[in-house]
């Protein structure tokens, strides 16, 4: 009996031993994704860093010089069956980029740099986007593998990515289980609405992990894993729980990407602004909604005046909740800012705001002005 019992105990070990060892191999496809940000972006939040020193506001001032050298997430490599060599990753972690990198690091330590990435397609609904590589170049030959079959709660899954530890980036593969194989969030704390569904998992993700791949263990792949979701996000106030974009829709996302039909620039407009006038129209604050949509050139011009009217008139919970949003990210920070400052002076005044598809005009910058009314 001790006999079997040590026997089983060395197989045991021995094939988490295997499962982990070939983790390593997973550094060769999954990758710490750079940003380069817009010059105006770098423009306008420089500026916004030099007022806020003079004024005193150090933490704001460090807040924006941290953002500033660059956030930064994870990626995965997707080879698409003409050979063209894609990234994968959150829309999120993409969002105000010029260009972006992507450094792949062994075990050794030495890292392999990919620059000028460009962002070829996103889903901002889904939190999903594709990069493609500089001068179409084709560096790898295959990418990683997507899961063909079911998962079930219980199930043992890994995620591998590049969580900050202070202003460094380290490369993390952990592991964990699914608690809900398919769930859906509430789009927010008091919305009747849901998003997902999500792999809600226990695998440990930090900042930094979004975009990484949430993979299982499989035969017959050269990494011994396969991707069956893209994490994404963690929940606030909760234990271990973390969820990923399920591979299906991944599958769904990539078909679209590539496909070989022409956008309907109009009808894309035309659903944001069925989206932004239904965010409008709920009883409560909506500058978070609304911060969404607004330019970085509209913020630029309105965000000092915003921070004001802020510091002066809004009530204590706005005031942290967009202390909250600016510390983790000063851009969307003083979105919100901009947001809040103009939803106030249109509440002030019990005026509805009123869009419509006929109200939006192309500008000179590739983007869409919206006459807004009370």
């Amino acid at each position: 009996m001790k006999k079997c019992i040590s026997l089983t105990l060395v197989l045991f070990f021995l094939s988490v031993t295997l499962c982990f060892g070939q983790a390593g191999v997973l550094r060769d496809y999954v990758g710490l994704i750079s940003i380069h940000y817009h010059s105006d972006v770098v423009a306008y939040m420089g500026k916004y860093k030099e007022r806020f020193e003079k004024k005193g506001y150090t933490n704001a001032a460090k807040a924006i010089d941290n953002y500033l050298k660059g956030l930064s997430g994870t990626g995965f490599i997707y080879v698409a069956g003409d050979g063209t060599c894609y990234v994968l990753t959150n829309e999120h972690v993409v969002a105000q980029s010029e260009s972006l990198s992507i450094t792949f690091e062994k075990l050794d330590g030495s890292k392999t740099v990919y620059d000028r990435l460009k962002v070829l397609f996103v889903d901002e609904e889904k939190d999903l986007a594709i990069l493609v590589f500089d001068a179409g170049i084709k560096p790898f030959t295959r990418g990683l593998s997507f899961n063909t079959k079911a998962v079930d709660e219980g199930a043992d899954v890994f995620a591998a990515g590049f969580p900050g530890l202070g202003n460094t980036v380290i490369w993390q593969f952990s592991r964990g289980n699914i608690s809900n194989a398919s769930v859906r969030l509430p789009k927010s704390s008091d919305s009747d609405e849901t998003i997902g569904p999500y792999i809600q998992h226990t695998a440990q993700i930090d900042p930094g992990n979004s975009g990484g791949p949430l993979l299982v263990a499989a035969q017959g792949v050269q990494t011994g894993y396969a991707v069956i979701g893209i994490n994404t996000l963690s929940a606030r106030g909760r234990q271990a729980a973390n969820y990923a974009i399920p591979v299906d829709q991944v599958r769904t996302f990539i078909d679209t990407a590539l496909s070989k039909q022409p956008v309907n620039e109009r009808e894309l407009i035309t659903k944001k602004t069925d989206d932004f006038v239904k965010g409008l129209k709920v009883n409560r604050a909506v500058y978070g909604h609304s911060s969404k949509f607004l330019s970085n050139g509209c913020t630029a011009s309105n965000a000092e005046y915003a921070i004001s009217e802020l510091l002066d008139k809004a009530s204590r919970s706005v005031l942290e909740d967009i202390d909250r949003t600016f510390f983790n990210d000063p851009v969307a920070g003083m979105n919100a800012a901009v947001a809040w400052q103009i939803e106030n002076s249109m509440r002030f005044k019990s005026g509805a705001i009123k869009i419509s598809t006929d109200s939006i005009n192309p500008n000179d910058k590739d983007g869409f002005d919206v006459q807004c009314k009370r």
